[in-house]
């Protein structure tokens, strides 16, 4: 997060190198949301969340 609200780069060098607004990238995302778009970009048909899940997604 210090990257985002930091004084670490200007607003245009931001955008250009991290391809989004500083308010784009500071949408939350709850951690469930974030492992169903990643297994979607992995191809899962569906997120899973039990146990078994959990370890289908190590291999």
């Amino acid at each position: 997060m210090r990257v985002i609200h930091g004084p670490f780069f200007e607003e245009w060098e931001f955008a250009t190198l991290m391809g989004f607004s500083r308010d784009e990238i500071a949408c939350p995302a709850t951690p469930r949301e974030i492992a169903q778009v990643l297994a979607r970009w992995l191809g899962d048909d569906g997120y899973d969340e039990t146990a078994k899940g959990v370890y289908d997604r190590l291999r």
